[in-house]
């Protein structure tokens, strides 16, 4: 049997103006909110939608067949991991633009006008990002972040700080072209940092800032990609991989103003820049 299987959308854009990519594993409890809050976007005709299956045990794979028909379904028969999976997805892409979002993120409705607005208006291609809320306290997890002197993550709390060190794994936006030239990422990395290294490799070549977004709620429990679980409000404690979660409730939500990654970070409304 093939360790991968594709399982194409029967709904899907001719050309979709961005890939959403999700890697998924055993979170068929939280896939609904995500995918609902997909399509809430006023765009959501032009989005193409993109889940990696993980080698769920749960009922991942057939809550995405029988529920969600635009959906295009990678299964995967061996857990691969963050980079991998996402790899996978952004090969099969056809989107001018690829957001890879957790699946326990909900968008705000405005989120991807947004991301579009910013991403048009750049200068430079750049990888831009929203700020993250935690869902049951509106409180702010981040806006992207900065870095420590030993490279460690420290969340960006300010909304007048729109240029950032890098942005959070659970909503990274770049035009697909950018992608294809960093590489994507190292499957050596598996699930850590991967984030950082992509804004890393983007800011070498110039290319990697962070916008104002809006918000992103964080809060709940979750399931992680490789099955940890941790609470969303020490999300901002993390510094491997941000991931806001959509389970009963999506631990954060992700809209209102970008962040760019060249140092970025996102926030609704405004845009800003982070070389």
């Amino acid at each position: 049997m093939a360790l991968v299987q594709h399982h194409p959308a029967l709904i899907h854009p001719v050309e979709p103006i961005c890939s959403i990519c999700i890697a998924n594993y055993n979170g068929a409890a939280l896939l609904t909110d995500c995918l609902e809050s997909i399509y809430a976007q006023a765009e959501a005709d032009n989005i193409e939608i993109i889940i990696h299956d993980d080698a769920s045990s749960d009922e991942s794979v057939a809550l995405i067949r029988n529920k969600h028909p635009r959906v295009e379904l990678i299964e995967s028969r061996e857990n691969v991991g963050f980079c991998v999976a996402n790899n996978r997805m952004a090969e099969l892409a056809r989107g001018e633009f690829i957001l890879l979002l957790n699946n326990d993120a909900a968008l705000f409705p405005d989120a991807i006008t947004t991301l579009l607005k910013a991403a048009h208006a750049q200068p430079v291609l750049g990888i831009l990002t929203l700020p993250q809320y935690d869902w049951v306290t509106g409180q702010l997890v981040d806006r992207g972040c900065l870095l420590d002197p030993f490279y460690n993550p420290t969340p960006n709390l300010k909304p007048e700080r729109t240029d950032v060190a890098m942005v959070i794994g659970a909503c990274i936006w770049l035009p697909r072209r950018l992608w294809t030239a960093l590489g994507g990422f190292p499957p050596w990395l598996g699930s850590i940092a991967e984030d950082l290294y992509l804004c890393c490799a983007a800011r070498l070549q110039r290319s990697h800032r962070a916008l104002p977004g809006r918000r992103l709620p964080a809060g709940r429990v979750g399931a992680e990609h490789l099955g940890r679980r941790r609470r969303a409000r020490d999300l901002h404690q993390d510094h491997h991989r941000r991931q806001t979660r959509s389970g009963a409730h999506p631990v954060s939500r992700i809209g209102g103003r970008v962040a760019v990654a060249r140092h970025s970070v996102a926030r609704s409304g405004r845009c800003g820049r982070s070389w």
